[in-house]
């Protein structure tokens, strides 16, 4: 009788021990896998910030070296200049000029046509000036010779697709139109409120 129950004692104590050398290894095979770096989670919170550090010197390199020329830095000159401006338009409404551009693929030539009143005097050289709407590191400005009575021609630019503003000028006056730069062979109309044709 003594012997059994010293029996059963003994197997409770060695089941207990061999419960507690079970949670002590638990515990310490858990502190093991719950090191900082083997975290995946750790990893994703620092890659946040990580990346936003590295596109902002992205977005900076790029606000230092792109020319967008949103912001022209002469505001007051540009303010003097729109009496002359509209002094140009008038003068140009005066001799009653209308144009007429020919623009074709680029690299080839570049021709316009001029027409006016009896008071109208063709110039020799004409400016033709072309403005992007957001971009002015892109503007275009050619001189084009007379080649015939009120014809010219110049070589033809590139221009980036886009919105554009056309000026042609000489002696005081302008005309203006708009157009959207293609690789297509466009006709643009000139006058105070040109608009391309096809």
């Amino acid at each position: 009788m003594v012997g059994s129950e010293w029996k059963r004692k003994r197997a409770f104590w060695d089941r207990f021990r061999r419960h507690d050398s079970g949670f002590a290894l638990n515990v310490k095979s858990h502190r093991k896998a719950s090191i900082w770096y083997r975290e995946p989670m750790v990893w994703l919170v620092i890659m946040i910030p990580f990346s936003a550090v590295i596109m902002g010197g992205i977005l900076l390199t790029l606000a230092v070296w792109s020319d967008d020329g949103l912001v022209t830095d002469d505001y007051y000159k540009k303010g003097l200049q729109i009496n002359r401006t509209l002094e140009r338009d008038a003068l140009a409404a005066s001799y009653e000029i209308a144009g007429e551009i020919m623009l074709g693929a680029p690299g080839e030539v570049v021709e316009v046509s001029l027409a006016g009143n009896a008071q109208f005097q063709a110039p020799e050289i004409v400016h033709l000036r072309l403005f992007h709407a957001t971009r002015s590191g892109l503007d275009r400005d050619l001189q084009l010779r007379r080649v015939a009575a009120g014809r010219y021609v110049a070589s033809g630019p590139r221009l980036e697709p886009g919105a554009w503003h056309v000026q042609l000028d000489a002696d005081g006056w302008r005309l203006k139109a708009r157009l959207s730069a293609s690789d297509v062979p466009q006709r643009v109309t000139l006058g105070s409120t040109g608009s391309p044709a096809q």
